[in-house]
């Protein structure tokens, strides 16, 4: 049975057929019950992630949470967040992000936690832990249950009760890291608005929450529905990061993403007024057998900075769980309730 619309093809159990559909019968129409443009090929994806006059919508809220939100680098648009981009960047080149050390901080990690390396764990935390460590942060347990927190305010299901928590959570978040300014981000903290890199920082972090999660439990469902694949993997005669990459962009764990028109404007023969929203389908356009694009981890001037550290991290992390004895593939999951998320919960 088809998903009821494309908000909820991003937790269906396979999408993919309907996106097709859309593709080939209506690539862009307003969806009455959506109250939203929807946008399914390659073509006017990348057409409508180009455009000036459509922007992303950052969070309007005066809670602190919604003030770091609107710090990301991803929830502004223009020049001005160009320079910090690049210095990101640039700070996280710099940095010791190898697969060797992530995959050392991985083993330690894996030792370190409580219950040990079940599924959801090794998605949901570790993902946080590793990369904070390998930023400088000296991550804690705690540090997971914060960004939990922070980034259920963004979730179109999240209550009152979770926004007010999302909002403590930031101001634990911001406390923590100010205390520490590590070596590395010095550099950083002297050219930019301190609360501003550090509010970048802690972005990167509820995407490993999310993102990463997403693109780990989506490979080991990948590998559990494969097991030729599997064998070759434990055989060593195909790499991990191959079956990463390909779940990245076959089976992304962001499925869509919005767009909020500032100008009117005309797509695909039809007028658009301002104020309109359109949700670009990003898993469907990476379908788009007319395309070579990907849109995982955005695109032109929204294309993610992480994105080659997302999926070497997804790539260790699972590496370093398959190693280990005893370590089960997914037999049975759901998929978070999310507007645009595809994260497994496996049970």
């Amino acid at each position: 049975m088809p998903p009821i619309h494309a908000i909820a093809a991003a937790t269906h159990p396979n999408p993919y057929p309907y996106y097709a559909s859309l593709r080939a019968t209506t690539p862009f129409f307003f969806d009455t019950e959506l109250a939203c443009w929807v946008a399914s090929t390659a073509e006017l994806v990348g057409q409508i992630m180009q455009n000036p006059h459509c922007q992303v919508l950052a969070p309007a809220s005066a809670s602190r949470a919604a003030e770091l939100f609107s710090r990301l680098i991803r929830m502004n648009e223009g020049e001005a967040h160009a320079p910090l981009k690049r210095r990101l960047q640039q700070g996280l080149a710099e940095l010791d992000l190898s697969a060797t050390h992530l995959l050392l901080l991985t083993q330690r990690w894996l030792k370190r936690l409580p219950e040990g390396p079940s599924l959801n764990t090794l998605c949901r935390h570790l993902p946080v832990l590793v990369l904070a460590d390998a930023l400088g942060f000296a991550p804690q347990l705690r540090l997971v249950e914060w960004i939990s927190q922070l980034v259920a305010y963004l979730s179109a299901f999240s209550s009152e009760a979770e926004r007010l928590q999302a909002s403590v959570a930031a101001e634990h978040l911001l406390a923590h890291f100010s205390g520490l300014r590590p070596e590395h981000c010095s550099l950083l903290l002297q050219e930019f608005n301190q609360q501003v890199v550090l509010a970048n920082l802690i972005g990167l972090l509820t995407q490993s929450y999310e993102a990463t999660a997403g693109l780990l439990g989506n490979s080991l469902i990948a590998l559990a529905q494969n097991p030729e694949v599997y064998q070759r993997i434990l055989a060593g005669i195909e790499p991990i990061s191959a079956l990463v990459e390909s779940v990245a962009v076959q089976d992304p764990s962001v499925q869509n993403t919005r767009r909020v028109v500032t100008q009117a404007i005309e797509i695909y023969g039809q007028q658009l007024a301002v104020g309109d929203t359109i949700l670009l389908l990003l898993a469907s356009a990476n379908h788009d057998a007319s395309s070579s694009e990907h849109f995982s981890f955005g695109y032109g001037r929204h294309a993610c900075p992480g994105q080659a550290l997302a999926t070497r991290l997804a790539t260790v992390i699972l590496d370093a769980y398959l190693c280990g004895e005893n370590r089960p593939l997914p037999v049975r999951w759901a998929y978070q309730a999310s507007a645009n998320a595809r994260i497994p919960q496996f049970n």
